[in-house]
């Protein structure tokens, strides 16, 4: 693994399993041969201070956490056996889907690399202006500010003899064009998650309204402290999305050799992505709108606990590849 300080800081470091998925077929869900994990009521995830990967064991009063280390051993899950292959792909995916459930299916990032939620026609329109944009600066033309398929089609096709020569290696016009937009394709995933992680900001927002802190005392008393731990996960993510359009520049290089540029996209896209499952909790919290009384409390005391959890006191620097939470 490099070291990479330009690399933007997670709230804990931790990489998420980075190894080969396990041998065997791929299989399309969580399933599993031994009886334990056939109980009603088991499920997996991390654990709380997001160490390690456990299973949760629900027991008579009580609910039993067990690491899948020592689920293997406690267990008698056979190295190579089908479940220990389960539990690999279990490892991988608990990142990305916060909390698996016996018969789930195993999300797509796991399995093939390709992102597991839907991008919309605007999406895909964003990523390829965006990129088209770059690639004219690059190319020493204005930007074209193309906001349609076809303005976007038409300016590509006006630049593909500039790129051609940059890139050079007989690259013929027609192939060029389709790296870019393959490029252009697997970025457009990254703009779908933009809309989610403007719900930060609405909380920020909701936080500061002076109505809202007359509403509900705590939330008057918690504000300034919300705020201040609101400022990390919002630099994390310009970090991040600035680091992603740092790794594609220059671009005539990534058209060039996509690989790079889609490995690097599909790992920005994950991390984003994990981040906004760890904040589902506060999305809904405050999916109601800011609330009165007992119900805003809840939402100050909720919101601060959340926050302070992951990164009061915690600026850790990621290596390049590794997973934010």
């Amino acid at each position: 693994m490099t070291d990479d300080p330009a690399r933007p800081a997670s709230p804990d470091g931790e990489a998420a399993p980075s190894g080969p998925p396990p041998l065997g077929p791929v299989p399309s869900a969580f399933a599993f041969e031994h009886k334990i994990f056939k109980i009603e009521g088991v499920w997996f995830a991390k654990t709380p201070d997001r160490a390690e990967v456990a299973m949760f064991l629900p027991m008579s009063g009580f609910v039993a956490c067990l690491p899948l280390k020592a689920v293997r051993k406690g267990f008698d899950i056979v190295p190579g056996s089908e479940d220990d292959r389960m539990l690999g792909y279990v490892s991988r995916a608990a990142d990305h889907l916060g909390r698996i459930v016996p018969g789930d299916p195993i999300p797509t990032e796991v399995i093939s690399g390709e992102a597991s939620w839907t991008i919309s026609d605007l999406d895909r329109l964003k990523s390829r202006s965006l990129l088209l944009d770059i690639l004219h600066v690059e190319l020493g033309q204005p930007a074209p500010g193309a906001r349609s398929d076809e303005a976007i089609r038409d300016a590509l096709q006006g630049i593909a003899h500039l790129v051609v020569e940059k890139i050079g290696d007989g690259v013929p016009a027609g192939e060029a064009i389709r790296r870019f937009e393959m490029i252009a394709a697997e970025y457009a995933y990254v703009e779908a998650l933009r809309h989610r992680f403007h719900l930060i900001e609405d909380i920020r927002v909701a936080v500061l309204d002076p109505k809202q802190q007359r509403r509900a005392p705590r939330m008057r008393d918690a504000a300034d402290r919300i705020v201040m731990l609101l400022k990390e996960p919002t630099r994390i993510i310009v970090d991040s999305l600035g680091f992603l359009k740092s790794r594609l520049r220059p671009m005539i290089g990534s058209v060039r050799d996509p690989v790079p540029a889609v490995d690097a996209i599909r790992r920005t896209r994950d991390e984003l992505h994990i981040m906004l499952t760890d904040w589902e909790p506060m999305f809904s919290l405050w999916a109601p709108g800011p609330e009165d009384g007992h119900a805003g409390n809840k939402q100050a005391d909720g919101t601060y606990r959340f926050l302070a959890e992951r990164y009061l006191g915690r600026r850790v620097w990621r290596r390049a590849g590794e997973h934010m939470p």
